[in-house]
Parts: structure tokens; C-alpha cells; sequence
């Protein structure tokens, strides 16, 4: 509690810093402002109409004429339409063209910076930029243009971000039921011609260049050329990222009421992302409570108060491999070893995914008359997927499956083994390839009328979405057989899979296994494997099992062995989207509502071959499972103005998702849709000439069938014994390679309080502030799995998160042509691992059970980022080349202990550096 005291006043200081005397300025530039203003107010002209907004249609196009500094005043995120965002009874917040900028977010791991209802994921885990959990709900992917996208993105070409908050299915179709984010494009430009070009580096050898050209070819077609090449370094060994993108917009207007637009994207994209956490699996005590473990120093500091003392007085009164040591002395000496930069990094650069495709959407707007107009969008993704990974184990000593147990305790197969030198990991390659193929429709028709002195805005739509997917997965499996001249590979085509803990030996595994020493460090050779033969052999070295004591002449060799096919998917996805809202306006606009319902049918065709079990259970066998339905969703809401600057909102809504993937119950099954359904309401208020605008707004969220929790066999054959379920199983007594893990009819609840505020009193000063508190709980869960649920812990779920964003620009002076900023974001602790203890006949009489004894808590996440930026014209005239330098420090106070999200433990990015210069023309 004392270091948390102490970070939290460094970071408060530093804050007060930087924001009294941008305060001070502001305050002066309020006063300075009011001076200058003429007598008569009238007299200031209002802004002429730009050429560009002679043809832009309102209606369907977001404007941004009102926007200042960091607040959007406007959006298209309520019903597809050009609508005022403190008018909608819904909640909203938009991330601005500057507000990216400013904070260089470039995809959905930057969000949480400025979004206190998102929590971003750990990127090495999902092998993905885009993984987030809103009001803590996972979010399965952002929108692009109002179509799903799964290829990577980046900010080059995209004006702002959109997120609606809340379990919303009217206009993005299946949705889940924490929100949704919605990237903007940027299009083709018809005002003039322009022109940017861009370079910035930063820490870790990280380089990012970019260009943007917009050129108009006569008052009907103007096109737009943006790209982008980005080589990121991280801290972590062997962890980068290369990004290329290329994107083409064209708008062609035929006449003043109607327009085409296209827009054409290449995306590639290689990844190098190591592990983001590495597990103990030493077991360095007796009770057991250590297994899994991070291996990192101070770990133990995070665990609940009295479980090292329960560890260390339980596991010295046993026979165990480690007799007399505490755990905290054990720690010390093994997890020394590994460095942060390390942690996770063993694997190699293997760990290697390469993305690539093509983003395409044609779009016609139309008007009919001056009520009735609608556009209709055409969208094809496709996306090829090469991802060679390694799987790897926990660390471990001792191994579990070469241990014995009986009345006298442990036997150690490997006696002689120097414990404090012999920490090593066991790994197996794999890799996969797939293609993924996505059509969409978009279309919406806005008929607008009067009735009885109130406006509506009366909207139809219809959606539709078709999506094929291909996967297949790829074992590097030895030649030959076994020692006991078992074939690894049946004639058949399906994996032979020994027991280790009767042959104890590594020699039985059909896999080509890497044992590597940490003492080795992440020094040992590697071979870039795309760049050579991708299904050739690996080039890691290795060396004998160290517990094959049945023969010790036994050796893993060098990696001979063949790539077999493991698994092979195929998934197709088509559903369609009915939907009508009707937006009305009463009482002068006082009283706003939105009434509107969807529905939607879905159907869904899953073939799989699962060659990794024998062919009596199941492996080998394709087999194919189809599910289909439909699902009504509502949303009602309202916002009433009690006065000009104060008003009042709430809403219902509902949302559906159906399951994506080959997702299977544990019955074999494709598990029901996800269901959201949510309340909310709150106050929002436009003060001071809408200079300050905000909102504070509470929320309830039912997710029904939440099918993000998994199951690994062992618990499945706890919940679902053999003696009960025998469909389950086959004669050999393992589960069916046709069992998922997933298990319908799970409930969880989602509740808080949201704030956002922001304040722009004039060009020179704004300030953004967010602000979530999120109780994320369990509801109802099937009665068989209550006790497997009861101490398993919603893990990675923190109740407070809060960002601020404030930056000042000098207009005259000597500092004229500067801006500072600050982002200050706060992340609470959060429940890591639930810590368990074995229980056998000594102690309560539950042998082979397990009891949630603590939990590991990672603290309080801080973050300051601070910013500098110069701008400069480089010449006379309007049209003279604009120069911007920008400096950032990100995470200034070096903060880089253990933090977590979901159950990744792994440690925080330290203290960074970028430099950008952008030169426009």
C-alpha cells in the first residue's frame, strides 16, 4: 500500500503540473477573446458553405463543422443518419481525427486511453491489434464503415472512431452487448487538392511512414491515395510488427443529389509476438498452489495476504521434491533467471503470423426528394492467414507426469537432478493457414415528414452478411514410431496420442519437441521460417528428456519430422437484418425519441476432420453440424431537455451474436446466440455555449449464453463424468474428439456508472475526461456446472478505469506555434489467477479435490503520457507547406511491474520515445 501511495502522489503531481498553468492560459486566452469581440455580435460573419458541402448529402454523412478540439458534435453511430450527439438517447463517444493524432492511436489498443468503458487485451495473446471487452463484455471485433472487418487496420486512413455504448443490434446487425466501435473512413475530398507526407521513430527501432493525396479531377469525380509502412519494435525479445497498407477512395458525383463512392484497401501484415505471460509448472511445493504461477520476480507479492504463509507451513510438514524452503527463497533463486525482456520470448521468433487482403466497399447515395433519400453499400473482405506458432509449456523441475504418488509422498523419477540450474520449457511447433471471405449489404432508406408540429425521420434497412471460412492446422510429427513400435501416424491419417504417465518417457510423444534450458537465455539460433521453407524442419536445438530414464540412450533428435494434418475447418455464416426506427422530434426538439426494432435470421454449416485422436474416438471422422434461427431485438429511447443546457435520457435495448468459428458444446453442438439486453440512463448537459459538454449515466447489461468462458477436458469430465454422459467418451475412455468446450445457458451481469466531460472554451484549450465504474458479475449458470463456477473467478475485469486529456496551443509569443498535452489513464487492480490448493486424506478427506485458498491481484495501473508539438508554414501564402513536429514520451515514470488482463499475467511496456514530422501541401 505504500508504493501504491506513493505512485498514485507522483502521478497527481505531475498532473497539477501541467494542467494549473494550461488552466492559467486558458483563463487569460477567455479573457483576451472577449476583448477582442466587436460590439455588435451580428456584425460576425457566419462561415460561408464550402464547395464541398454544395453536394455532401447530410443525411447519410457525418459533418464536422462543429467540432472543437477534442468534442464531435455530430455523428452517424444512432440510426446510420447525420444526427446531434447530446441529442441522441443513447450513449456516445467519438474519438476525432485530432484526438488520434494527438495520442498516436492506431488501432483498437489505443482506444483505452481516451474511452474509460474499453479495456484493451493482451495483443500476444490473441495474436491481434484489435482485442477489447466494453462495459466487460468481450468485444469479438470493431466495424469498419458499418461492415465487420477482420483484417488489420491501421490510422492512416481513418477520420475518427465512433463507440456506442450498450446492447445496441439496430444498426450493426450482430453486435455484442457491451457496445461498438465504428471506424470512419476518410474519403475524397472536393474543396481542393492536398497533400501530406509523414515519418516518425520511436524506441525499439520502431519506424512509421505515411503519405496522403487528395486531388480533384473536375467538379463531379475526386480521388483520394493514402498508404502507409510501419516496422514496430518492442521491449520483449524477438516481439516486432510490419504493417503495410495502401488505400485508394474515389467519389464520383453525377449530379447534386446523388454520389458514388469507392474505396479499395491492400493490407500485409507480419507479426513476430512471443508469449505475453510464462507459467510455472515446477511445482515447487507440496500443496500445489504454486502451479501456474508467472515466472517472475515479486510474483509473490501479489498474492492475497496468508497464502505464502499457508504454502511454506503446509509444504514443510510433507515429503516433497523441495524440503524446508519457503517459497519465497525458491522464487528468488529460479525466477531470477529470466529477465523482463525474456519473459515469454523463449519460443523464438517462430511464433510468426502473416496477414494479408483486401478491403473493398462500393457505395450510392441517393436523394429522392427533399424527405426521402437512401444509400446502399456493397462490401467484399477476403484475408489470408499463415501463422507458425510454438506451443510451449509451463517451466518446469519437477515434472508432474514423472512423479509418483503414494503413502510415503513423492518419488522423483530424476533424483540427481540439480534443481537450481534444470528449469526448462517443453515445446512443440504447429502452424495453420486459412482463408476468410466476407460479403456484406448495407442499406438504409430515410423518409423524413411533419406531423401535428413534431419532425420524424422514419428509416428502413436492410442487412445481410455472408462469411466462409477455410482452416487448416498443421503438427510437426516425428517419422517412424515409438519405441515400442507403435506408429506415430496411423495409415489412416489419425495421430497416435500415448499416455506419459505409463511409459514416462518423451520418447512416446508423437510430437518433435524442443526441450530448451532457461539457463540458455533467448541466445540460441533461429531460423526465419517464412522466409525459407514454411513446412520444412525447425532449426532449435535439442537435447535428451532429462526424465526418460526407462532409456537413457534415448535422444530427441535433430528435428526430423514431417508436417501432418491435424485439424481441417471449414465454417459458413450467412444472416439477414430487417430493421425500421423512427426517430421524432416534439416540443420544439425538447423531447427527442427513437423507437425501432430488428430482426434477424442466421444460418450456420460447421465441417470438421479432427485427426488427433484415435479413430475410436471420434478422430478421422468428418463430421458436420448445421444450426439456424432467428431473433427480434428492440431499442426505445428518449432525452428530454428540462432546460437548454440540461436534459435527461434513457434507453432499452437488445442485441444478438451468433457464434462465429467452429464453436462447439461440449455436446458437440453449435452453441444458442448470445443475448444482450440493457437498461440505461442518465444526465447529459451543454453548458457555457456548448463550450462544456458532458454526461453521467448509469447502466444494467444481461448477457444470456455467454459462450466466452472455455472448458478444458479435465473439468468437462468433472461436470459431464463417463458413468453419466458415456456419449461423451469412447472405448478408449477419452472424451470424443466431437466434444467442445463450451456450455450453453451461462448469465453474466454487467453494471456502473459512466462520466465523460468535455471543455473547450476556445481554439487554444480542450479537455477530455472519462470515467467508468463496472460491477461485472455472474448471473445464472446451469445447475451442473454451479459448483465448477463457484471459485472460478471473472479474471482481468477491473471496476474503475478513468482517462484525461488536455493540451494548450500558443496562438502569439514566443512559444507561438507550440501545443502541450498530458494523457493520464488509471486502470484499478484486478483479480489475475485464482490460487488452489490439492486437498488429499491427511487433510479433509477430499483427495484428488481442489480448494480456492487466495487469489493473485495485479495492482493499480498508472500511465502519463505527455506530448509536444510544433507547427510551422514553411513559406508564404495559403497554400505554403505546413511543418509539424511531434514529440512524445509515453509511460514517463517508467512504471513496468506485472499487470493482466483476462488470465494473461505479463509485464508492462516501460518508458517510450517517437519523434514524427509531417510536412503538408
Amino acid at each position: 500500500m505504500k508504493n501504491i501511495s506513493i505512485k498514485i502522489r507522483s502521478v497527481s503531481a505531475v498532473s497539477i503540473a501541467v494542467c494549473i498553468p494550461i488552466l492559467f492560459l486558458q483563463a487569460q486566452e477567455s479573457t483576451d477573446i472577449l476583448e477582442s469581440l466587436p460590439n455588435d455580435v451580428s456584425k460576425i460573419p457566419e462561415n460561408e458553405p464550402s464547395r464541398e458541402e454544395v453536394f455532401i448529402l447530410p443525411d447519410f454523412i457525418v459533418t464536422t463543422d462543429k467540432d472543437t478540439g477534442y468534442y464531435s458534435a455530430n455523428t452517424t453511430g444512432v440510426t446510420r443518419t447525420n444526427t446531434l450527439v447530446k441529442n441522441a438517447p443513447l450513449t456516445l463517444s467519438i474519438v476525432n481525427e485530432q484526438l488520434l493524432d494527438d495520442l498516436q492511436i492506431f488501432n483498437d489498443q489505443g482506444l483505452d486511453q481516451v474511452v474509460a468503458s474499453i479495456d484493451t487485451e493482451a495483443a500476444a495473446t490473441t495474436y491481434s491489434l484489435n482485442t477489447f471487452s466494453m462495459r466487460g463484455f468481450n468485444a469479438s471485433y470493431s466495424r469498419y464503415d458499418y461492415f465487420t472487418r477482420a483484417l488489420p487496420r491501421d490510422n492512416y486512413n481513418n477520420k475518427r472512431v465512433e463507440v456506442i455504448r450498450g446492447a445496441n443490434s439496430l444498426i450493426y446487425g450482430q453486435a455484442d452487448p457491451g457496445g461498438a466501435v465504428n471506424y470512419v473512413p476518410k474519403q475524397a475530398q472536393f474543396n481542393e487538392d492536398f497533400g501530406s507526407v509523414g515519418l516518425s521513430y520511436g524506441s525499439y527501432a520502431t519506424k512509421r511512414q505515411r503519405f496522403d493525396i487528395n486531388r480533384i479531377l473536375n467538379d463531379k469525380l475526386a480521388f483520394r491515395l493514402m498508404g502507409t509502412k510501419v516496422e514496430q519494435g518492442y521491449e520483449q525479445t524477438y516481439k516486432k510488427r510490419e504493417f503495410e497498407g495502401v488505400t485508394l477512395e474515389a467519389t464520383y458525383r453525377p449530379s447534386y443529389k446523388s454520389s458514388i463512392r469507392a474505396h479499395y484497401e491492400y493490407v500485409n501484415q507480419i507479426l513476430n509476438f512471443p508469449s505475453a505471460s510464462m507459467n510455472d509448472g515446477t511445482f515447487l511445493d507440496y500443496s500445489g498452489i504454486s502451479r501456474g504461477l508467472p515466472y517472475a520476480n515479486g510474483v509473490h507479492d501479489l498474492m492475497s495476504e496468508g497464502v505464502i504463509d499457508l504454502i511454506n507451513n503446509y509444504s514443510t510438514n510433507a515429503s516433497r521434491a523441495l524440503p524446508n524452503m519457503t517459497l519465497t527463497e525458491t522464487m528468488a533463486s529460479l525466477y531470477s533467471q529470466v529477465s523482463e525482456q525474456d519473459y515469454g520470448a523463449y519460443a523464438g521468433k517462430d511464433n510468426e503470423r502473416e496477414i494479408g487482403g483486401h478491403y473493398a466497399i462500393l457505395e450510392w447515395n441517393q436523394e429522392i426528394n427533399d424527405d426521402l433519400q437512401f444509400k446502399i453499400a456493397l462490401n467484399h473482405e477476403n484475408r489470408d492467414n499463415e501463422h507458425m506458432g510454438r506451443a510451449t509449456g509451463p517451466v518446469r523441475i519437477v515434472d508432474y507426469n514423472f512423479l509418483r504418488f503414494n503413502n510415503q509422498g513423492i518419488e522423483v523419477y530424476a533424483p540427481e537432478l540439480d534443481i537450481t540450474n534444470e528449469a526448462y520449457l517443453l515445446m512443440r511447433a504447429y502452424q495453420s493457414e486459412s482463408n476468410r471471405a466476407n460479403t456484406g449489404i448495407r442499406s438504409t432508406l430515410s423518409w423524413d415528414f411533419e406531423a401535428r408540429q413534431s419532425n420524424h425521420s422514419w428509416l428502413f434497412g436492410f442487412d445481410f452478411d455472408h462469411l466462409k471460412i477455410h482452416k487448416k492446422n498443421y503438427a510437426l510429427l516425428r517419422n517412424g514410431s515409438a519405441p515400442n513400435n507403435v506408429p506415430f501416424v496411423n495409415n489412416d491419417g489419425t495421430i497416435n496420442n500415448f499416455d506419459w504417465n505409463e511409459t514416462n518417457q518423451y520418447g512416446t510423444s508423437p510430437f518433435v519437441l524442443d526441450v530448451l534450458r532457461l539457463s540458455n537465455g533467448t541466445s540460441y539460433p533461429d531460423i526465419d521460417l517464412f522466409g525459407n521453407n514454411a513446412f520444412g524442419t525447425l532449426g532449435h536445438r535439442h537435447r535428451r528428456g532429462i526424465f526418460d530414464n526407462a532409456n537413457e540412450n534415448w535422444m530427441i533428435s535433430e528435428a526430423q519430422g514431417s508436417w501432418t494434418l491435424y485439424k481441417d475447418e471449414e465454417d459458413e455464416l450467412t444472416t439477414l437484418g430487417f430493421w425500421t426506427a423512427l426517430q421524432s422530434e416534439f416540443l420544439n426538439g425538447r423531447l427527442r425519441t427513437l423507437v425501432g426494432s430488428r430482426f434477424d435470421t442466421y444460418d450456420i454449416l460447421v465441417k470438421e476432420t479432427d485427426y488427433t485422436a484415435s479413430t475410436e474416438s471420434g478422430g478421422g471422422k468428418p463430421f458436420e453440424l448445421k444450426a439456424d434461427g432467428a431473433q427480434l431485438s428492440s431499442t426505445l429511447g428518449a432525452l428530454y431537455w428540462l432546460t437548454s443546457d440540461l436534459g435527461i435520457f434513457g434507453n432499452f435495448s437488445q442485441s444478438i451474436r451468433v457464434p462465429q468459428a467452429a464453436q462447439k458444446t461440449v455436446f458437440g453442438e453449435i452453441p444458442e446466440p448470445e443475448l444482450g439486453q440493457g437498461i440505461e440512463g442518465g444526465i447529459r448537459f451543454s453548458l457555457m455555449d456548448n463550450a462544456l459538454n458532458g454526461q453521467i449515466v448509469a447502466f444494467h447489461i444481461q448477457k444470456e449464453n455467454d459462450i466466452g468462458e472455455t472448458f478444458e477436458d479435465y473439468q468437462i469430465d468433472n461436470i459431464f463424468p463417463q458413468e453419466i454422459y458415456p456419449n461423451l467418451y469412447g472405448p478408449d475412455d477419452n472424451i470424443l474428439s466431437t466434444v467442445g468446450n463450451r456450455i450453453n445457458g451461462i448469465t453474466n451481469i454487467s453494471k456502473g456508472i459512466e462520466l465523460d466531460f468535455n471543455y473547450n472554451p476556445n481554439s487554444r484549450f480542450t479537455l477530455a475526461l472519462s470515467y467508468a465504474y463496472t460491477d461485472f458479475k455472474r448471473g445464472d449458470v446451469p445447475e451442473n456446472i454451479e459448483m465448477e463456477l463457484a471459485t472460478r473467478s471473472l479474471l482481468g475485469k477491473p471496476t474503475h478505469r478513468a482517462s484525461l486529456t488536455s493540451k494548450y496551443s500558443f496562438n502569439d509569443g514566443a512559444l507561438k506555434g507550440f501545443t502541450v498535452g498530458v494523457n493520464q489513464t488509471w486502470r484499478s487492480d484486478t483479480v489475475a489467477k485464482d490460487l488452489e490448493m490439492w486437498v488429499d486424506d491427511s487433510l479433509q478427506g477430499r483427495s484428488g479435490e481442489e480448494v480456492n485458498v487466495g487469489k493473485i491481484v495485479t495492482p493499480d495501473e498508472f500511465n502519463t503520457r505527455l506530448f509536444c508539438t510544433y507547427q510551422k508554414k514553411l513559406g508564404k501564402g495559403r497554400k505554403a507547406t505546413q511543418m509539424t513536429l511531434n514529440f512524445q514520451v509515453n509511460n514517463i515514470f517508467n512504471e513496468d511491474g506485472l499487470t493482466s488482463r483476462r488470465d494473461t499475467i505479463f509485464y508492462r511496456s516501460p518508458r517510450s520515445y517517437n519523434l514524427s514530422a509531417n510536412f503538408a501541401f
